[in-house]
């Protein structure tokens, strides 16, 4: 649901917190890589979905906190 509206809407970048994913990962979405940071009890966890043209361009990925991660491009 939310990548058919990034799709829709030619978003880029988008971010969401409060998510509630346990664990780290890397996830590919359709037109999309998704990152995710969270911790074990599935709470105050971020995402970020980066397309996939621009994903190829990340150089570092630091998960700093469960609410906090940092990805340079």
């Amino acid at each position: 649901e939310i990548v058919g509206m990034l799709e829709r809407q030619r978003v880029d970048i988008y971010s969401l917190q409060e998510t509630r994913w346990k664990s780290n990962g890397v996830s590919l979405i359709r037109s999309y890589k998704l990152f995710w940071n969270g911790q074990k009890t599935a709470q105050n966890g971020v995402r970020i979905f980066i397309r996939k043209s621009l994903a190829q361009n990340v150089l570092e990925v630091v998960r700093i906190k469960t609410r906090l991660m940092l990805i340079k491009l």
